[in-house]
């Protein structure tokens, strides 16, 4: 699934290093979303080691400065999709919708070659791209997530136009985190209109979006 084939076994200890590479990011920082790390390391290292089908990295090798806001005069800055590699017919994207799981991310895409680990060194450092909230132009960030279904929104006319495109274009995967999960999934929030989005999700777009939902339990 991944450009390495990875046991069962490597994937838990990918999990359990992005545990320990985080821990010691939140003692040396003072602050990092640590909870986020515990409770999500074992899906975020089986999306990347057992089931994404990733071209190879075309991002910098290093963290590299800000690239500044986008805007007119500034659009050519390299894209935090570069890290997943080029979009290709058989190639899967990876939307995150839970911004704040970024160090998760940046960890994840260290374990598996895709950045260098020295860059983990960069992390919510002022004026440099490893930021802890990502953003488009974060490593393995597609776009600027947010609450009610942004990413959501984006992945999914993502999916549908290739799907417009390409038959057999590969499916893409989305992360939700607990606190988007209730927005999203609780009807009574948003309406009985949600129940038509999402079934018109899965008669459209069943063979071209993943969603992984991760719940908080209270």
């Amino acid at each position: 699934m991944a450009e390495k084939s990875y046991t069962k076994a490597e994937t838990q200890a990918i999990a359990n290093q992005i545990r320990k590479q985080i821990l010691g990011i939140a003692l040396k920082t003072g602050g990092c979303y640590l909870a986020q790390a515990c409770s999500s390391a074992e899906i975020i290292s089986t999306l990347y080691t057992q089931v994404l089908k990733l071209g190879p990295s075309v991002g910098e090798w290093d963290a590299i400065p800000f690239p500044g806001v986008p805007g007119p005069d500034n659009m050519d800055y390299q894209r935090g999709s570069a890290y997943h590699g080029l979009p290709a017919p058989d190639k899967d994207r990876f939307f995150v919708s839970c911004c704040h799981y970024a160090s998760v991310i940046y960890c994840a895409l260290a374990a598996v070659g895709r950045i260098s680990p020295a860059a983990l060194d960069k992390f919510n450092v002022d004026g440099w791209n490893m930021e802890m909230i990502g953003a488009e132009h974060s490593p393995g960030f597609e776009n600027t997530a947010g609450s009610l279904g942004q990413t959501v929104s984006i992945a999914a006319g993502t999916a549908h136009r290739s799907g417009e495109i390409d038959a057999h274009h590969a499916q893409l995967a989305h992360l939700l985190d607990g606190l988007l999960g209730e927005v999203l999934f609780r009807v009574d929030l948003l309406g009985e209109g949600l129940d038509f989005v999402f079934s018109k999700l899965l008669v459209h777009l069943l063979d071209h979006l993943l969603l992984f939902r991760q719940s908080k339990i209270h």
